[in-house]
């Protein structure tokens, strides 16, 4: 799997996570982009294998994609804060598209 950066670039608006009794709203400046999904920091835990809709839109595109999502990974404790990884489940196939353009632009 290729590795990535953390994007300082301002192109992506805010990342709204949804699921249940869970909203975040997250900079992307907190955000590792991945070709399958994202990392991010919280201040709460959250389940392994909880299902999350996840919503993100960059400056090129008309409108927010939106996804689902699984948490398969969440790290940490509540002192420093976890390390959550999620992994998308379903994106379109015009926004899977546009997603992996984005992170190959990141990882170049």
């Amino acid at each position: 799997m290729p590795s990535s950066r953390v994007d300082r670039s301002g192109g992506f608006s805010p990342i709204h996570i949804q699921g249940h009794q869970v909203e975040m709203r997250l900079d992307m400046d907190s955000v590792a982009v991945r070709r399958n999904g994202i990392e991010f920091r919280s201040a709460t835990p959250m389940p392994v294998w909880r299902e999350m809709t996840v919503e993100f839109s960059m400056g090129s595109m008309e409108g927010p994609i939106k996804c689902n999502g699984i948490v398969v990974s969440c790290s940490g404790d509540k002192y420093i804060g976890y390390a959550v990884c999620m992994l998308f489940l379903s994106l379109a196939p015009s926004a899977e598209q546009q997603w992996c353009q984005f992170v190959e632009s990141r990882l170049a």
